[in-house]
């Protein structure tokens, strides 16, 4: 007789995003909160953006389950509005449970992004009264 159920489930993307934003250490050393869902005009919003040790502006996207090569293009297009907003180039992350092959390879060839796997999960059990 089994003597609880348990359900392990997938945090919410909002709070996956606080609690990255919270401890951007975990992504990488010497970042910097600079925002959250930062708007860029006609391309939408970044969900984080900090600055690196060199003050290099970083677009931070984080996706809850798997990140396939929908996300590269969305990561490129607020890396293309940053650098023209900042006048410099900017640096990716994307930050995910797993990524797709097709995303992984893709991603190699890009020296200005990182991939970052994270594993986050709630697990709730329930114990059988005795």
């Amino acid at each position: 007789m089994d003597l609880h159920d348990s359900s392990t489930q997938s945090i919410p993307k909002k709070q996956l995003e606080d609690a990255i934003a919270d401890n951007l250490d975990i992504i990488e050393e010497g970042l910097r909160l600079i925002g959250r869902q930062v708007h860029l005009p006609g391309v939408g919003y970044i969900d984080i953006l900090a600055y690196d040790k060199n003050n290099t502006p970083v677009a931070i996207e984080v996706k809850n389950g798997a990140a396939d090569d929908s996300m590269l293009t969305q990561i490129l297009a607020y890396m293309s509005a940053l650098r023209r907003r900042e006048g410099r180039n900017p640096r990716g992350i994307i930050v995910a449970e797993e990524f797709t092959e097709k995303l992984q390879q893709a991603a190699e060839l890009l020296d200005n992004l990182k991939l970052v796997r994270i594993t986050a999960r709630i697990t709730i059990e329930k114990l059988e009264e005795t």
